[in-house]
């Protein structure tokens, strides 16, 4: 079953890293999406011009390299 990408979803995976103790930022800009620590804070920095599927893709993406156990996981 595939997962909608809905603004809901994407706040619940936003969720999910917070609660790992990371900051996810949207910022202007031509970048790729990353992550970085800055003065001891974990930081996801995201383009807030990507489209709300990329958004996901890439929060889903990173989600995944954390916690290897929910990568084929649809329940996010």
């Amino acid at each position: 079953m595939m997962l909608r990408h809905t603004r809901t979803y994407l706040k619940k995976i936003e969720g999910k890293l917070k609660e790992q103790g990371f900051l996810i930022r949207y910022e202007r800009g031509n970048f790729e999406s990353g992550f970085c620590v800055l003065k001891n804070q974990k930081v996801l920095l995201l383009s807030r011009f990507l489209s709300l599927s990329s958004q996901i893709e890439i929060l889903q993406d990173f989600l995944s390299s954390l916690c290897p156990e929910i990568k084929n996981s649809n329940g996010t």
